[in-house]
């Protein structure tokens, strides 16, 4: 089959949803289907594609336009000025740049004899160019999304009338679809009620295997380490605060944390317990990682983050429960991520944002005896979910390749989110 990939991310190395990208493509290449990738890309990131994926795939590579148009936290007005820049520039954009890139891609399509789509949404640009592609070349589409639309509007500063306009372009796109490759139980259960699309649940995998980190772990030193972007803060600032207040040891053993990961805050670079690593690339790091004693997965408390929570599963859990040492999940009770770990008892949950209830956690886990037990349930919550080999399955149904029996076990763990 001939697919056209619309995305605003190529196959990469650097970007955690290039990553995932890359291996569907290395998938469907794997299976000679053949793909012509329409990249309208940010001229701001700086994707490192392989080089077998510049060989094999037809790109053509057109400029985004500008979807932020946030102002600096000292301007005068700021909101209002915000809101302004919002609604002018990005309607003018939608009525006069996307159907233009849209009768790009689309010629780019009929000239390479492509079957159907596959798009990846995020954001504005995309959102708004899926439908109108599908209409000029009279193809149907599977779609995709990483995290509810209304998440990456509000980090981007949309004003109130163009987010009800995009969710409302983002409501016909999710419901024209073919099928709908979910990133989460959850968000096949909510998209598949609230839509009523087809969803198949496609988790960011990993390969298959245990890391095996050869590092000795009893050296008088008890590490906590996280990797990737650290959205968030207030829930970081409580395991800091804890640790704070027991001295950053217990019954003697030193407590470090290592942060991995290409930006943290600077006021993190200036605390005495934590060492910042800095990026480093997937295969590495999960060496790393597995050296550790304890993983600490993070998700917002804050009501105004409740639907990303819900519906999310973040990429880096997929890599901490490969590596088998146990996790801290620190997340309210309706995130989509602790519900998994704790019906499967696979990882220590801290319910709050109260120091006194992580400093409780932190102690029962530093403890507990049978802590390799815990990183276990979750190395095997890894292996029957979340593999490449389960993860190329549920791409291979949503394309209608493959019969989606392949898939019921994955699909089952969806009852615990009904």
């Amino acid at each position: 089959m001939k697919i056209l990939f619309l995305t605003d991310i190529p196959p990469c190395k650097n970007y955690t949803a290039g990553l995932v990208i890359n291996s569907w493509c290395d998938f469907l290449l794997e299976e000679g289907h053949e793909i012509c990738c329409a990249l309208v890309q940010d001229q701001s990131l700086n994707p490192d594609i392989p080089s077998d994926k510049i060989n094999k795939i037809k790109f053509l590579e057109i400029q985004k336009p500008r979807e932020n148009w946030g102002l600096p936290e000292t301007v005068k007005l700021k909101d209002i000025r915000e809101n302004l820049r919002s609604f002018l520039n990005n309607n003018l954009i939608s009525l006069i740049e996307l159907p233009q890139i849209a009768s790009r891609i689309s010629k780019f399509a009929k000239e390479n004899d492509c079957q159907l789509i596959l798009v990846s949404i995020q954001g504005q640009t995309i959102t708004k160019l899926v439908r109108k592609v599908a209409k000029k070349t009279k193809l149907e589409y599977v779609a995709q999304t990483w995290d509810p639309l209304e998440w990456w509007m509000k980090e981007h500063k949309f004003d109130p009338i163009t987010r009800c306009l995009n969710l409302q372009e983002f409501k016909r796109v999710v419901k024209e679809a073919k099928n709908f490759m979910a990133m989460s139980w959850a968000m096949s259960v909510e998209f598949e009620r609230k839509y009523g699309v087809k969803c198949v649940t496609n988790i960011p995998g990993l390969r298959g295997g245990k890391i095996r980190s050869g590092v000795d772990k009893n050296k008088g030193k008890f590490i906590i380490s996280f990797a990737g972007q650290l959205y968030a803060k207030e829930e970081f600032d409580t395991l800091i605060e804890a640790l704070e207040r027991i001295n950053w040891t217990h019954n003697g053993q030193e407590i470090i944390i290592n942060l991995y990961g290409s930006y943290f805050d600077e006021k993190y670079h200036h605390i005495e317990g934590v060492n910042i690593k800095g990026y480093i690339e997937q295969e590495k790091l999960l060496g790393l990682l597995s050296s550790s004693d304890l993983l600490y997965c993070p998700y917002w408390f804050s009501k105004e983050f409740e639907k990303v929570c819900k519906l999310s599963f973040p990429t880096k859990l997929v890599s901490f429960l490969r590596t088998g040492v146990p996790v801290l999940m620190h997340a309210p009770e309706y995130a989509s991520p602790r519900i998994l770990l704790e019906k499967n008892k696979a990882a220590y949950i801290c319910n709050s944002l109260n120091v006194s209830d992580m400093v409780n956690v932190l102690q029962r886990v530093l403890d507990d005896k049978n802590r390799e037990k815990i990183g276990l349930k979750g190395y095997d919550l890894f292996e029957k979910y979340m593999t490449y080999k389960v993860m190329k399955k549920s791409l291979f149904v949503s394309l209608g390749l493959m019969d989606e029996k392949e898939i019921e076990e994955l699909e089952s763990v969806r009852e615990i989110y009904l």
